[in-house]
């Protein structure tokens, strides 16, 4: 099914994080994204979705080694997503809202590398989110604070 569409023209190989590179080269100072707390262009985006992406092959993510996020609709949560599909990351998403509890089964069952989750503020503002690697990590240990911090990746 996948050739036959694509023959006719329907599917291309193309990624969405080759049309956030087209576009950062195509319209650099235009508004790609927006939350309630930033605003990014394109070239923000190719900028910073490149630091993710290398940042976490620096941490040892290889190509189809999975990492879980638990994020909000916000900006980084497509920055990460662009960024593993760039590093052959394989993103899993688990629902913000999901507990210990929920968790833990999902990590059973995809053996993720690692997981990246937002660190609130007292006002759930998110402060920044952290990435933590699971080698030696225990199902129902509590998470340390990150290995990286994504917070970190994205200044200029």
């Amino acid at each position: 099914m996948i050739d036959t569409y694509v023959k006719k023209g329907y599917w291309t190989h193309d990624l969405i994080s080759d049309y956030c590179d087209q576009n950062a080269l195509k319209y650099p100072d235009d508004e790609a994204l927006a939350d309630s707390r930033q605003r990014l262009t394109w070239a923000q985006v190719k900028l910073q979705t490149d630091r993710i992406a290398l940042g976490l092959r620096d941490l040892g993510f290889e190509r189809d080694d999975i990492l879980l996020e638990q994020l909000y609709s916000c900006v980084e949560a497509f920055l990460i997503r662009v960024a593993c599909e760039k590093a052959g990351i394989v993103l899993a998403t688990a629902a913000p809202t999901f507990r210990q509890a929920e968790i833990e089964p999902i990590l059973q069952h995809v053996r993720a590398k690692g997981v990246i989750i937002p660190f609130f503020s007292e006002n759930d503002q998110i402060v920044h989110i952290k990435m933590e690697t699971i080698s030696g990590w225990k199902i129902g240990e509590p998470i340390t604070a990150g290995s990286a911090s994504c917070g970190n990746s994205l200044v200029e």
